[in-house]
């Protein structure tokens, strides 16, 4: 039996395409997520408001990224303590 030297390659590319399509679709999972709960604070009378602090969230931040729950500084507070933790 002659062994194709190329195959490794190709099992290589098929696993890395795959590893990119699953963290593609993870991505993906995750922001319907979070449009999903964008929608439940919608209809509870939260949206809007940050989780975190209570207050309104900018209308500029929120026609930007319409299913976030953090004002800016918020999200930037947690942004900067998850970089700590890592």
């Amino acid at each position: 039996m002659v062994r194709n030297p190329y195959q490794p390659m190709r099992i290589d590319r098929q696993a890395m395409r795959s590893a990119t399509l699953l963290a593609e679709l993870s991505a993906e999972e995750s922001a319907l997520m979070e449009v999903e709960a964008a929608l439940v604070r919608l209809q509870n009378g939260t949206y809007g408001f940050c989780e975190e602090t209570g207050e309104p969230i900018s209308t500029t931040r929120l026609k930007v990224i319409p299913w976030t729950r953090y004002s800016r500084a918020a999200a930037a507070r947690r942004e900067q303590s998850r970089r700590k933790v890592t």
